[in-house]
């Protein structure tokens, strides 16, 4: 029965209280994972870009993927295939229906896009199922033929003129495939093209033509190519491949093969210190050490481009041992002193005193003083002192009359 109040009527029950829960930290209480899925478009641009045949065969199967829409990153599934160069990936697309020459947010084709990366296994795919070759791309308008000359790929420009590229086109700029190797230097795809007749005097809007753009840019072997007719061109590119490896490297190749001697020196002795800081699984013995020394010194010296010398004192070979320095070069030859003799023509003062020519004995070297001449010795009477020419004048002077009176000639100076 209900607890009645004081006044007599019936009070409601009261609720239990409830303890207020504690604030939660993230020490604590840790997130739940979140789970994201993605749709079966993602699904094949992931694995587009990663190369599995097998998620690219079974999803295209999917009812809602389209092979021919672009990713969020605005690549078609075949363009990504294409960009990283996976040749299967790009079959199983091109099998399941996708448009060879379909092009992304950016206006470029596939093909396009695997000779930019160097992909000729892609690029003769692309070609093999009827690409488009002659395609513009992106804003400024370049073939495939452009973006090979320009990068250099001459292998590249092999195949795209076995497949019948155009090499006359021009780009937004007015820029043949032909100005854009002489511009950048691509010595071999100059040649390629001009050997397949492409137009020399084609200017740019600039009104710079391919000769005058690889002069502007110092590159002397491509302007030799280009002044010479095509039944020289043969001979002058063998003989430019001969002057360019004979070509002293430049400061950049020279700054790059340094930087990678000073990686590869690194990395050694890197190896080195994990190798001394390892124990050893055996100390071999002292007569071992010795031994193997030298062997060690010598292989180590010659991988780091070392010269191991021996000096030969008296008929005798003797070497130093290696001293390791602070750059991990090794130093085996060792410092010998050497003293000249004195031969017998030189005395205490180190003056001759015997005639080189006839072996006799000199006299002492005295001065004049010392031999008794005080003064000037007299010049001889047969000598006479050369008078020197007189020097014209060209200095006038007014007379008593008014007139001018030249100065023809003052004697010389004495």
């Amino acid at each position: 029965m209900a607890a009645k109040s004081a006044t007599g009527s019936s009070a409601p029950p009261k609720k239990p209280a409830v303890a207020a829960a504690p604030p939660s930290t993230s020490s604590s209480v840790s997130a739940a994972p979140v789970s994201v899925t993605l749709s079966p478009s993602q699904q094949l641009a992931t694995a587009c870009r990663d190369g599995t045949v097998s998620d690219v065969s079974s999803l295209l199967s999917h009812a809602a993927v389209n092979v021919n829409t672009a990713d969020s990153d605005g690549y078609t599934f075949l363009y990504t295939g294409a960009m990283r160069g996976h040749v299967d990936v790009c079959k199983a697309l091109l099998r399941g229906g996708a448009v060879v020459d379909v092009k992304g947010d950016d206006q470029e084709t596939p093909l396009y896009i695997a000779v930019r990366n160097h992909h000729i296994p892609c690029v003769e795919l692309l070609l093999t199922s009827a690409a488009k070759i002659n395609e513009t791309n992106g804003m400024t308008k370049e073939t495939a033929l452009h973006c090979a000359a320009r990068m250099g790929y001459a292998d590249i420009v092999d195949v795209l003129l076995k497949n019948n590229a155009n090499v006359n086109l021009r780009t937004v700029r007015l820029e043949t495939p032909l100005f854009m190797a002489c511009q950048y230097g691509r010595l071999d795809c100059v040649y390629r093209l001009l050997m397949v007749d492409a137009n020399r005097a084609m200017t740019n809007d600039d009104g710079k033509d391919p000769l005058f753009i690889a002069s502007e840019n110092d590159h002397k072997s491509v302007v030799k190519l280009l002044k010479v007719e095509k039944k020289y061109l043969k001979d002058m590119k063998s003989e430019v491949d001969a002057e360019e490896r004979n070509r002293p490297p430049s400061m950049a190749e020279l700054g790059r093969a340094l930087a990678q001697k000073a990686a590869n020196v690194q990395a050694e002795e890197e190896g080195e210190q994990a190798t001394l800081a390892s124990p050893p699984a055996k100390v071999p013995s002292p007569a071992a050490k010795r031994t193997a020394a030298p062997a060690a010194a010598a292989s180590k010296s010659q991988q780091r481009g070392q010269v191991i010398s021996t000096t030969h004192i008296g008929g005798a070979a003797s070497s130093g041992h290696p001293t390791p320095t602070k750059t991990g070069f090794v130093d085996i030859t060792p410092f010998v002193p050497i003293s000249i003799p004195k031969g017998p023509d030189f005395g205490t003062t180190g003056g001759r005193t015997v005639d080189p020519l006839t072996g006799k004995a000199l006299p002492p070297c005295r001065t004049m003083l010392e031999a008794g001449h005080f003064e000037r010795p007299p010049i001889p009477a047969g000598v006479v002192k050369p008078i020197r020419a007189p020097r014209p004048m060209g200095t006038t002077i007014i007379g008593p009359d008014g007139r001018p009176v030249p100065i023809p000639s003052m004697s010389g100076d004495d």
